[in-house]
This record gives C-alpha cells, sequence and structure tokens, in this order.
C-alpha cells in the first residue's frame, strides 16, 4: 500500500510510505525558497513522484494531518510577519494602553463579540478537499482529515524503537484540531485516546511559544533552539528562570500539579458598554461564556460599584449549582457588590471584602 502523507500548516511537508515505511519526504520551502512555508505542498508532492517515479493513480490514500486547515492568507501572516505575530501573541514591550487593549480583544473573543485574532480563519474543508482532487485526480473517497494530536502519537509510536509493543504515548502542543494534549495507550497497529485537553485557556505549548518570542525567536520555527539552548544556562540563570515560571503557574493554575492553566481573573467591568450597569442576567450569561473550562474563577469587582442582584444570581448561584466543580471567589467588590453577592451565594468569603 502507498500513502501520501500531507502537512499543510507550518513547514508544509510531504512524505510518501510503502506498507508503512517511510520512502521518501520533503518540505515545500525547498522549492518555494520561502521558509517555513505553509499550505498545500503541491511542489513537494510532485519531486516525491518524480523522485521514486510514481504516478498519481498508484497512489492508495492520502492522508492529510489535521482535521481541518487554517487559510493560507493567515498562516503565512501569523508565520512571516514578525509585527503581526507579536501582535497575535501579545508579545510587546509592556504599557498600559496595550494591555488594556488586549484585554478587551480577549475578552470580546470570549463573548463571541469580536475575532480576537484578526483575521484568522479556517479554510472550507470542500476547498481544502477539491485542491487535492484537482492536483492529484484522486477522489474524495481515497482523502482521509486525520486528527493534529493523532498524528504526533502515530509519529512519535511508529517511528519509536517500542513500535508494536505497548507503550503509553503523550502529546502536547501550542494547539491542533482545539486540544493541546493528549494521553494514549498504543499496542501492535492501534492507539487508544484516555484523556485530551482543550486549547484553551492555556496550553504549555503555548507558554514555549511565548518563551520563543519573549527571547527574539522565531514562533514555529525556533523552539528547538530555546530547548537546546536550556541545557547551558548556570545555575544562577535556572534559578531566575524557576522563579518566573512558577509565578506565572502560581498565578493561573488552580493547584499544584496542574499546569492546564485552569485558574482565570475576570475583570468584571470590562463586560460593561460605555456607562450601563450590570443588572441583568444577559449580562451575566456573556461575562460567563466559556468560563465552565476553568475550575477556579476569581472576579475582580474594580471600578464596579454595583451591581443588580440578578446578575449576581446567574454567576454565584446558577452559573455555581451548575457547575459545582468550579471555585468562584471574588476580590475589590465595594460593600454594596459584596452584599449582593453574599445574597445570591450564601456565603461571604474571605475574598468577598473590598481590598
Amino acid at each position: 500500500m502507498i500513502v501520501l502523507g500531507i502537512n499543510e500548516t507550518h513547514c508544509a511537508t510531504a512524505a510518501m510510505l510503502r506498507d508503512g515505511e517511510v520512502i521518501a519526504c520533503a518540505s515545500e520551502e525547498r522549492f518555494t525558497r520561502v521558509k517555513n512555508d505553509a499550505g498545500y505542498p503541491r511542489r513537494a508532492v510532485e519531486a516525491l513522484l518524480s523522485f521514486l517515479g510514481l504516478t498519481p493513480r498508484q497512489i492508495d490514500v492520502v492522508a492529510l494531518a489535521g482535521a481541518r486547515m487554517a487559510g493560507k492568507q493567515w498562516l503565512d501572516r501569523v508565520l512571516q510577519d514578525d509585527a503581526y505575530i507579536r501582535e497575535y501573541y501579545g508579545v510587546r514591550l509592556p504599557s498600559a494602553g496595550r494591555r488594556f487593549g488586549r484585554r478587551v480583544r480577549k475578552l470580546g473573543a470570549r463573548f463571541g463579540l469580536i475575532d480576537a485574532s484578526r483575521g484568522k480563519f479556517a479554510m472550507a474543508q470542500a476547498e481544502r478537499l477539491a485542491r487535492v482532487e484537482d492536483h492529484l485526480g484522486i477522489g474524495r473517497q481515497g482523502i482521509v482529515c486525520l486528527d493534529h494530536h493523532s498524528c504526533h502519537a502515530a509519529a512519535a509510536y511508529f517511528g519509536s524503537p517500542y513500535r508494536g509493543h505497548p507503550a503509553l504515548v503523550l502529546t502536547n502542543d501550542n494547539s491542533g484540531d482545539g486540544l493541546c494534549a493528549t494521553a494514549s495507550s498504543a499496542a501492535g497497529h492501534r492507539l487508544t485516546r484516555h484523556e485530551a485537553s482543550r486549547s484553551a485557556p492555556g496550553s504549555l505549548g503555548a507558554f514555549y511559544s511565548f518563551v520563543t518570542l519573549y527571547l527574539g525567536m522565531k514562533f514555529g520555527e525556533h523552539e528547538y533552539k530555546v530547548m537546546g539552548l536550556a541545557p547551558y544556562a548556570g545555575e544562577s540563570g535556572r534559578r531566575q528562570a524557576y522563579r518566573a515560571l512558577k509565578e506565572v503557574f502560581d498565578q493561573y493554575a488552580s493547584g499544584s500539579g496542574d499546569y492546564g492553566f485552569s485558574r482565570s481573573h475576570i475583570p468584571v467591568f470590562l463586560a460593561r458598554y460605555g456607562d450601563e450597569n450590570l443588572v441583568s442576567r444577559s449580562q451575566a450569561k456573556r461575562l460567563l461564556n466559556r468560563l465552565e473550562r476553568f475550575k477556579e474563577i476569581v472576579f475582580d469587582f474594580q471600578g464596579v460599584g454595583l451591581i443588580g442582584q440578578a446578575f449576581a444570581d446567574e454567576i454565584f448561584r446558577v452559573f455555581q449549582n451548575e457547575h459545582p466543580e468550579a471555585n468562584l471567589t471574588w476580590i475589590n467588590a465595594s460593600a454594596d457588590v459584596n452584599q449582593m453577592i453574599r445574597r445570591a451565594s450564601g456565603r461571604s468569603g474571605k475574598l468577598g471584602f473590598e481590598i
């Protein structure tokens, strides 16, 4: 059996397998001369066919990595445009205005009001498959789209010395098909997924990319350099890095051993439009959108002098009853706000007073 495997994201690549063995592989950047080029690797595919003396009709299956595909225009921008990369990931010199604008954008996206990615969009699946069909003349029955993390797990397991033997396979990535990490068992020719973590609200992979950018290197390309340089740090450098990382995880992780960034700090005043008061259930639901993903949620009422009973009830009674596993706390509440919260939740809480 001959399988053509294709990756269309950063460093777009084609690989040809015969009976499970890789017999040729090439990246599109080698032919376009565009470093880390993305999109359907047409030239790489043609080079493999020519090198191996094959025709498209001899290909049994075309396997596309990823259940879905981002638009090429956005991929080119996020991979090649340094200014956009830093804007997209929020990696800039600190300033109050930039922090506020970024937080508004991210909260707006959480409420479903604006697009935080500014131009990011998915390619229609029909268009994605049509590119393969038009290029190779292969019908859609011969094309499969595989989950992003399943591809990572398969590459790790079937390319390892443990191939065919029972093994635990872990993946950890910035983001892929909505996930950032998976845990699977493997044996023989089968991979069985047992656990998976969604990409939001954060991942170690995304954090690793932030570090890469802050060091002045390129996202999606230079992470391996950071990995290679890490062992050369002196003792003082290691201690400094440990303190910085610990501060981040202490702030956004819900407890010891939790690396999922499952704690969120919500500035409640950003839920307001103009001078409106926060009084209704619809306003509260807008604020709560997607917060069910967190284990610990801290509502910061700085700048909010009053809230309505319906607003407080929706958050601290209805949402809490629907998600009893979530730990809801609040800070910087005025006496009036604190009274509304206590009435809705039936508790005061040591964080429930203005500080």
